[in-house]
């Protein structure tokens, strides 16, 4: 990937979004935003479709300068502040996560069992609530092993979040 050109000419945007996730995953952070830089001036215009591809390349963009680590890494870093009883490190670090794979639903459940250990010690932010809802709906809309599942359904009920499927998630 470090030999390749990052220049994006010749190629189709969906294959550049694709490099620039796979970028991101290596940690070639300057390679990734890079790209996004070329396609936000690929697909300048005023028509509704350029409005639309740019603004999905300003929230990639948000993201990838944002959050600097990889899925991988952010998920060892929160392994590491939970087992030092770190929670609020942990859930920042998987929330991050969740935002670079918002599918993942292992992310998801460790997500929802950090949130109710912070809840043993805290009262829950209102973005903390979202975040329970967010996994939730991952959770829910994905078949589970029935060990995970009732994981889920422990960590919801208590969380005091609703086992029903949610309106889709808002990140």
């Amino acid at each position: 990937m470090e030999e390749m050109s990052t220049d994006g000419n010749g190629i189709s945007m969906e294959d550049n979004l694709d490099r620039m996730k796979a970028y991101h995953e290596l940690g070639m952070r300057e390679h990734c935003v890079g790209i996004l830089d070329k396609l936000r001036r690929q697909i300048a215009g005023d028509n509704f479709t350029s409005q639309m591809v740019n603004e999905y390349l300003k929230q990639e963009s948000l993201e990838r300068v944002e959050v600097q680590f990889t899925t991988k890494e952010l998920k060892q870093m929160a392994t590491a502040n939970y087992k030092e009883s770190r929670f609020l490190p942990a859930f920042n670090n998987l929330h991050q996560a969740l935002i670079i794979a918002p599918q993942d639903k292992q992310i998801a459940l460790s997500l929802l069992k950090i949130l109710v250990q912070l809840q043993k010690h805290e009262e829950l932010t209102d973005e903390q609530f979202e975040v329970a809802n967010n996994a939730a709906h991952i959770l829910m809309a994905t078949p589970l092993p029935p060990s995970q599942a009732l994981k889920r359904d422990t960590y919801l009920a208590t969380l005091g979040v609703s086992a029903q499927l949610p309106e889709r998630p808002i990140f």
